[in-house]
């Protein structure tokens, strides 16, 4: 329904260089809810379109939220780690 907002919550890990899990689906309009748990270094978790950009000391849990608006598939990567050419890389589809 138009209007309602949702909120989907997520808690992944990122261990070895991956993000796990590494695909997200929310819906446009809905919040999204991250807890996010570095294990074996420091890393981050950066995604330009929506402004996320949140460092993750190993052996931490970070909790990040946001709106989420749009439709598409849209890239999270650890910029710390060299971008997007190294990884970890995980995907945030907004569907409709």
């Amino acid at each position: 329904d138009e209007g309602t907002m949702s909120y989907r919550t997520f808690r992944a890990e990122i261990k070895n260089n991956r993000l796990s899990p590494d695909t997200l689906i929310v819906r446009s309009g809905d919040t999204l809810k991250l807890e996010v748990t570095a294990i074996d270094k420091n890393y981050d978790i950066t995604q330009p379109e929506f402004g996320m950009h949140v460092p993750i000391a190993k052996g931490v849990t970070r909790k990040v939220s946001f709106g989420v608006s749009g439709e598409g598939k849209f890239t999270m990567f650890c910029q710390l780690c060299g971008g997007i050419a190294t990884g970890p890389l995980g995907y945030l589809i907004v569907v409709p």
